[in-house]
């Protein structure tokens, strides 16, 4: 929307098919990789407990800690106990405790801005090559890092708007940086203080597209700079993950959860309105059908 350009994954895609057709959200399709003994994506209903889909793989091969999403974009989770498959769940990958990769994404601003004091020579190349910054929106991490070593956002350049442009691709944390520093979660941090201030951004795009050509980065250097080679490997699409209980979050959208629209013991079909949007977000549906045994203000559970 920044820059008149709509980009859609093949899962919003093919759910938008079923949407004309009214077939609403229930299931996500899930790519299970990493230190698994059978790399698999799998098909399952929305709420399903990941540790399900950690079987299907065959189970972890080490003693792991997980990453929900991405090698990039995705979180931290130290065990699947609480974890369930999401509308926009698309990948659980396991990886060895004790790897680097884990570490990067932990957070700690008070060690992030002494090792910025210490070692960030505003070189840029995190900005240099930022896609969004690319893309025209004036998104510079390098000032970013700037401010957290030595205090006040004038630092930063006085254009916030670039700091709630920045999409968090991690580009600039887990390629750009030579000093092994984390821009994305700094900007990311910023982003959240001034939104909890009342800071409204307006993004603008400021300047025009710049060349992409000289930012282009290769997908295999990149797996080898995140030491995660040994998992490039195909992932096949192998059926459907069957689950007798489904536990459904109400928050899965941008906005405020959603209120439920049943209670304890009500039957439900697949496909049946659970939760219905608080102003901005999207009606949830049952993705098994069964009888709801808990509602509470994080999820709606149901049972076969």
């Amino acid at each position: 929307m920044d820059v008149g350009c709509v980009v859609s994954n093949v899962t919003t895609v093919y759910n938008v098919g079923l949407a004309l057709r009214g077939v609403p959200v229930t299931e996500r399709s899930v790519t299970v990789s990493g230190a698994v003994a059978h790399p698999v994506t799998v098909t399952a209903p929305v709420g399903t407990p990941m540790e399900k889909l950690l079987v299907a793989a065959g189970g972890s091969q080490d003693e792991c800690e997980y990453i929900i999403g991405g090698p990039l974009m995705g979180r931290v989770a130290e065990n699947l106990a609480d974890e369930v498959v999401t509308k926009t769940s698309g990948g659980l990958l396991a990886i060895p405790k004790g790897h680097r990769l884990l570490a990067q994404k932990r957070d700690d601003m008070h060690r992030e801005a002494t090792i910025a004091r210490a070692v960030c020579c505003q070189c840029s190349l995190c900005t240099q090559m930022c896609p969004r910054n690319a893309l025209g929106l004036n998104v510079q991490p390098h000032r970013i890092m700037r401010s957290l070593a030595y205090g006040g956002c004038a630092l930063a350049g006085g254009d916030m708007n670039g700091v709630f442009s920045c999409c968090d691709c991690g580009i600039c944390t887990y390629y750009a940086c030579n000093f092994g520093l984390h821009p994305s979660k700094v900007m990311q941090a910023y982003k959240a203080g001034m939104m909890n201030r009342g800071v409204k951004a307006v993004k603008e795009v400021k300047y025009g597209v710049q060349d992409f050509d000289t930012i282009r980065l290769p997908a295999e250097r990149l797996l080898q700079r995140l030491d995660l080679k040994q998992f490039d490997t195909d992932a096949p699409l192998s059926g459907t993950v069957d689950t007798d209980v489904v536990r459904i979050p109400l928050k899965m959208h941008v906005g405020a959860p959603c209120i439920p629209v049943v209670t304890e013991g009500t039957r439900v079909n697949k496909g049946d309105p659970i939760a219905e949007p608080d102003g901005l977000g999207a009606r949830i549906h049952a993705s098994i059908a069964g009888t709801v045994s808990r509602v509470d203000g994080r999820l709606i559970e149901i049972r076969k």
